[in-house]
């Protein structure tokens, strides 16, 4: 287990001792959506799934979460981390309408995304209270300014803005920094997914990485039900409409070449696909994200 201990600080002032950690000093937290939803009263969005992950801070208001199912009521000062293929929706009370930011984002390195999920939310924990912090706030309008002006070179920015906002939640939650150390099948299992995600756009298969891998197809595919809950064709659709998401949501692609990119044959089975899975086309889901 890595395990960083906070300073004597007060959570507000605590900032990561780079020179401790190679393994934390490392992670990224890269930002794909951002924005602020507020005087929205009464407000029901539809239920959706995304690929990356969500966190969402309550600054004001009240309102709910509904996470897999399970509803969760939500104020001033709690956070909510919506887990990558989740199924959730966002409500908002008709006389105290919520206000609260959000950024969608993925964590890099990509083998400890799950890790980090863990650590950051130990014991199934799914929404947490850590008060309002007006720097917090500051920073998190300078992220969205960041996300929503585009200038040359903003995603390195914005990245750093949002690692040192996560990481200060991390640190309000649980007062250490730490991620579990992962055992040989969850290193063998994210060394797979990484090659798959270095090859997203070409031909994939469990014979193919059986052979690359050296492993027999019964043990491929134990790893992947056993670990992730689905087969490795499963998965790799699903990281092909992940890849699918992040152009839609970063650039301006015609879908055809978004589909190239991310292995799919054309633009139609990219749509049909991405109905099956988000309920909704490309351009639908789109715009189902702005609220």
């Amino acid at each position: 287990m890595t395990v960083l201990e906070p300073e004597l600080l007060p959570p507000e002032q605590r900032v990561l001792p780079k020179d401790h950690d190679p393994v934390l000093e490392s992670l990224r937290m890269v930002p794909t959506m951002a924005d602020r939803q507020r005087d929205l009263p009464g407000l029901r969005c539809e239920e959706r799934v995304i690929g990356d992950s969500e966190l969402i801070h309550y600054t004001g208001g009240r309102g709910e979460v509904v996470l897999s199912g399970q509803r969760f009521e939500t104020q001033a000062g709690m956070v909510v981390l919506i887990r990558p293929w989740e199924l959730h929706c966002i409500n908002s009370s008709v006389d105290a309408p919520h206000d609260n930011y959000w950024v969608h984002f993925n964590v890099e390195p990509t083998p400890l995304a799950d890790a980090v999920v863990r650590a950051v939310f130990p014991d199934g924990r799914r929404i947490v209270d850590i008060g309002v912090d007006k720097e917090l706030c500051a920073a998190f309008e300078q992220l969205n300014t960041e996300i929503r002006n585009k200038q040359t070179g903003y995603i390195a920015l914005a990245t750093s803005l949002f690692t040192g906002i996560f990481l200060r939640i991390w640190r309000r939650i649980n007062g250490t920094l730490y991620l579990p150390s992962m055992d040989r099948d969850e290193i063998l299992l994210t060394e797979i997914e990484a090659y798959i995600r270095g090859r997203i756009g070409e031909r994939l298969d469990a014979d193919r990485l059986c052979r690359q891998f050296n492993l027999g197809r019964s043990r491929l595919f134990s790893l992947f039900r056993e670990r992730r809950g689905i087969s490795p064709a499963f998965w790799i659709r699903r990281e092909r409409l992940r890849g699918a998401e992040l152009l839609l949501k970063t650039g301006n692609l015609p879908l055809k070449d978004i589909a190239a990119r991310v292995g799919f044959s054309d633009a139609f089975h990219l749509s049909r696909s991405f109905k099956e899975v988000y309920g909704a086309s490309p351009r639908d889901w789109l715009a189902m994200l702005r609220y």
